[in-house]
This record gives structure tokens, sequence and C-alpha cells, in this order.
């Protein structure tokens, strides 16, 4: 059997430069996509010795398809023809409502895993019933994409390497190349839930989306992620003085959730910040790196802010502080205390 990173040369190589060009709607650089799958191939190549002797599963598309922006090729060799003529009729049919804004994923996932014959509550399926997950990531209909990485998020710590190393390239093809933003979001989601230093390069790439909703998506998903790559990159785009607000709130959401405390300093400079969003996420941050070590500073933020809601937010972290030491903070006495000297 040929290694993988075989496979994806010679697909390379057989492609024509038709088939390379990026599509219209997605446009990003391959070099990019070349560099950070072989940062995912080196991560494994050394996990299995028994994986170079495993059967050469069937691929549910070519590299070279993927990287041209055609998702739904080959998804007809894990559907019957009825099945494929049925989403193709769907798909045109539901082409105007596309969007996903209130979806109920646990019975979506559970519908998905019940087709691939996948039970929840044990992931020890036929490889061949995974492939066809991962392969449902490129499938024709948006929902279903959506409801195929979410499941893959769910049970991705249950994979094998060499199943989440596949899950995790399809993912990272699907948030450059889906035209659909609220399918590039899902991805994005999933590869910061598999924590794996690998895919920082592709939220690098993420955080150059041109919608700024994919963009915060990345940030916060960053903050998952280890390693020295991603505080960079978390950094810049707080100090980023011309990205959208929500983007740099989600970054400062992700410092906080990441735990590093090397975000103390970029967390500080984001409590004077002069977007209210932007104060009151570094509040939440700065509560969860120090804990009770911040009190003094989210009392100060508490009586001193010029926005009553960033003041609030302010107590509300107070509160949760006092919960975890009730000795420590007398809250009901200060919060008496701000009140008064804000009338």
């Amino acid at each position: 059997m040929k290694p993988i990173t075989q496979h994806v040369q010679d697909s390379f190589e057989s492609a024509s430069p038709t088939e390379l060009s990026p599509t219209q709607h997605r446009k990003k650089p391959l070099a990019f996509l070349l560099r950070c799958i072989s940062n995912l191939f080196v991560s494994v190549k050394d996990a299995s010795p028994q994986q170079s002797q495993q059967q050469d599963i069937p691929r549910p598309m070519t590299m070279s398809g993927l990287l041209s922006g055609r998702y739904h090729k080959d998804i007809s060799q894990h559907s019957s023809p009825a099945d494929e003529a049925e989403m193709k009729s769907s798909f045109e049919n539901d082409k105007e409502d596309q969007s996903v804004a209130n979806p109920t994923f646990p019975d979506q996932r559970a519908r998905l895993l019940a087709q691939l014959g996948i039970r929840e509550e044990d992931t020890n399926a036929l490889p061949e019933d995974i492939e066809k997950l991962i392969a449902s990531l490129s499938h024709i209909d948006v929902k279903k994409r959506i409801e195929a990485t979410h499941a893959i998020a769910d049970i991705y710590t249950e994979l094998s390497t060499e199943k989440q190393m596949h899950a995790r390239i399809n993912l990272i093809l699907m948030t450059w190349r889906d035209v659909e933003t609220y399918a590039r979001i899902a991805a994005i989601k999933a590869l910061g839930r598999t924590r794996m230093p690998d895919v920082s390069e592709a939220l690098q790439v993420a955080l150059r989306d041109e919608e700024q909703d994919v963009r915060a998506a990345a940030a916060r998903a960053l903050g998952n992620i280890p390693g020295q790559t991603p505080i960079v990159l978390l950094v810049a785009a707080v100090i980023r003085e011309d990205e959208h607000w929500s983007v740099r709130a989600a970054a400062v959401r992700a410092m906080g959730d990441s735990g590093e405390r090397a975000f103390l300093n970029t967390i500080n400079l984001a409590l004077d910040d002069e977007d209210d969003s932007i104060r009151i996420a570094a509040i939440h941050a700065l509560a969860q790196l120090e804990g009770l070590n911040a009190a003094a500073h989210l009392s100060l933020i508490a009586q001193r802010d010029r926005q009553p809601h960033v003041r609030h937010a302010a107590i509300l972290e107070l509160e949760d502080l006092s919960a975890d030491d009730p000795t420590d903070l007398n809250i009901g006495d200060y919060k008496r205390h701000t009140e008064k000297g804000h009338e």
C-alpha cells in the first residue's frame, strides 16, 4: 500500500492546472494546504507500526477534486442511485433555504449515526462506517455536512489515530473550501475540539476568512489549541485595530479559555479598550486566569467603568469568585457600595 503522502503527491502531479485553480467562492493558497496536511502526516507517522499493513480503504474523494472545490462528485460511492437522486432533488428544492439558524443537532446526529449503523454509546464501528461519516462532510446538502461535523466532533476521541487524521484533513478542507458560512463555522469548532496542535495553521487561514463570524469562530477555536502559534495569532487578532469587534472579543475570550497566563498583558490592555464587548470579554478572561487574585482589579472596574453593563459584568465575576471562597469577598456589601457610588 502506498503511503498517504504518496497519494497526496500523486493527486497533485496528475491534476490539471484547471483542477488546481481555486474556485471563485473559496480562494485559499495551496501552499498553506500542503504545509498543513504535511504537518498532519508528520504528527501520526509513528503512531502505529501496524497501520502500514492495513487494508487500503477507498477515500471518499480525490485530493485534487477537494482542492478544486468539487465536494459532491464522489459521494455517490457511498449512496445508492435512488439516494443520490433524492439528495440532488432535495438540494434543488431547498436551494433557497440553506441557513441552519436553529438546528436540533443532537437529534440530527442521532439520525445520521443510525443511518450509518453507528451507535452513539458504542463508537467501535466498522472502518467503512467511519469512512461514510467522514464522507458526509462533503454531502451535497449543507445540513448533512453540518450534522456530520458535529457527529465527528462527538466521537473524535474514540476514533483510531488514522481515522482522526483523516477526519482532521477533511475538516480542514471544509473550513477552507465550503461555500456555506455555517458549514465553515461548524468545521472550525470541530477542529478546535480536537485540541491538536497541527490544526493551528488551518485556523490561521480561517482568521483571514471574508466572513467575520468565521473569523470569530477561528479565534475561539484557537483557545483550545496548545502551543506557541495560537498565542501569537490570538494576540495579533486582539491588537489589530481594523478587525471587527466580534473577532477581537472572541480572541480575548479564547485567551481565558486557554488557561495560558502568557495572555495576561494583552487581557489587561483589553480591559481599557474602547469597545464595551471587548472589555466584558477581558473581564471574564481575567477572572478565568487569575481567580481570586483578580478581585481587586474587578472591584475597581465595577466602580469606575463608564458603562453600567460593563460594571455589572465585573460584579457578576466577583459573585462567581465569592461562590468559590465566600469568606474572602463580601459581595452584598460591595454591591450596595457600588450602587450608592453611581446614584
